[in-house]
């Protein structure tokens, strides 16, 4: 079991801060699930607000090459697979690899 904290902070184009979250995670079996429930809350806020075009940067490369190649995680099958429904009701929905050093809220 891992005990974390999952975040995430959505900017727009420019930049600016438009919508931040953080909240203690009780329970994950491993990091991978700790930031693949990170991105669904992220990405179910920024469907409440009315968001229709997201980039999720994230410092985790196996959820960006599964997400990029339609791969199915079986550990967090259940989490993906909202994940990946959620990103098809979006107008564009991309997910770009970002070294941990450059992920400013990690």
């Amino acid at each position: 079991m891992v005990l974390s904290g999952l975040s995430f902070v959505m900017r727009s184009h420019n930049g600016l801060v438009l919508v931040a979250g953080s909240k203690r995670l009780a329970f994950a079996i491993s990091v991978i699930e700790a930031k693949a429930k990170a991105i669904l809350w992220a990405i179910q806020v920024a469907q409440a607000k009315g968001f229709v075009r997201i980039v999720l940067e994230t410092d985790s490369s196996i959820l960006v090459d599964a997400f990029k190649h339609n791969k199915t995680l079986y550990h967090i099958k259940s989490f993906f697979l909202h994940i990946r429904h959620l990103c098809l009701l979006l107008d564009s929905c991309t997910w770009p690899f970002v070294l941990r050093d450059g992920n400013k809220c990690s």
